[in-house]
């Protein structure tokens, strides 16, 4: 079974991920939730559903946020004739992880700042929870609501456009970001891409990001990093082919979680697998001891 950008996080002492396994344009991405052993292998799965009965959403990015599991997630809204509105929202919701089902549904799709809205950053801070919508070139921060309390979105930060220097595209979301627990910053991994480069439709690239919350301050490491990038067999490309049938080369980290003296990272590769990559505390402090970009 195709496994496509699976999202990991903690809750109640254990590992979970969510993944899917269509493309969002079928209407139905068939999303799973799924417990991971701490060899990070699967152990049992269920279909994961949201409460409003809309089968046409994707990409579910887990957080832990007090005693609950929450979810961001991308989604088409019902058209009110049966279908759904080509136009991407971003909803949130808490997920019961023995029912697969996302309750207590939030639409944020009235803070959107352009027709397709998608890939923001959630993060939880002195007992709130928050969301980055847009990195460049303007830094939008929500704030959703504090933990336990009724969910009231408001816009809490809007940054003057700044030029970031980055050169591989718009930077846009991925994972949520975690705190470190050294220098008290929140970390995560971004992405963004170039279109029409060496001959594919859009060519991914990702970086590690460093969020100073009370200074709403990004720095973000300049040079793409990298992934294990083997040529593609002709079952992956078969695979990809029933997937999206569009040009390989994606790469999407979507989740995240504190492990050890570090964090491990759940990616997204070219909607056919996914895969973890352990980074320790002092491996991302030196990446911006070394160079950054302040957006």
């Amino acid at each position: 079974m195709i496994q496509i950008n699976a999202s990991i996080a903690k809750y109640q002492n254990r590992i979970w991920c969510s993944y899917r396994t269509r493309n969002l344009y079928q209407f139905d991405s068939l999303s799973y939730i799924a417990e991971l052993n701490s060899e990070f292998e699967q152990v049992a799965d269920r279909r994961l559903i949201l409460e409003n009965g809309n089968t046409a959403f994707e990409d579910v990015r887990l957080f832990q946020a007090g005693k609950s599991l929450y979810a961001f997630y991308t989604y088409f809204p019902f058209d009110g004739k049966g279908g759904w509105n080509w136009i991407y929202g971003v909803g949130m919701g808490k997920v019961d992880v023995e029912k697969g089902v996302i309750m207590e549904q939030h639409s944020l799709r009235s803070f959107s700042k352009r027709y397709h809205e998608k890939n923001w950053t959630p993060y939880v801070y002195d007992g709130a929870i928050y969301v980055i919508t847009d990195f460049d070139p303007l830094l939008r921060v929500i704030k959703i609501g504090a933990i336990g309390e009724e969910i009231m979105p408001e816009e809490v930060f809007l940054s003057e456009a700044k030029s970031s220097k980055w050169n591989y595209g718009e930077i846009r979301g991925g994972t949520p970001l975690v705190l470190n627990p050294i220098d008290g910053l929140l970390y995560g991994f971004v992405h963004s891409y170039l279109p029409n480069i060496n001959g594919f439709k859009r060519f991914y690239y990702y970086t590690a990001l460093r969020f100073d919350h009370l200074l709403n301050s990004v720095d973000v490491y300049p040079n793409p990093m990298s992934y294990q990038d083997d040529d593609a067999d002709e079952e992956y490309k078969d695979l990809w082919d029933i997937s999206n049938g569009c040009s390989l080369k994606v790469i999407f980290p979507i989740g995240i979680i504190s492990e050890g003296d570090g964090v491990m990272v759940s990616f997204g590769r070219d909607d056919v697998c996914s895969f973890t990559e352990y980074f320790s505390w002092s491996y991302l402090m030196n990446l911006f001891n070394e160079n950054k970009l302040n957006l």
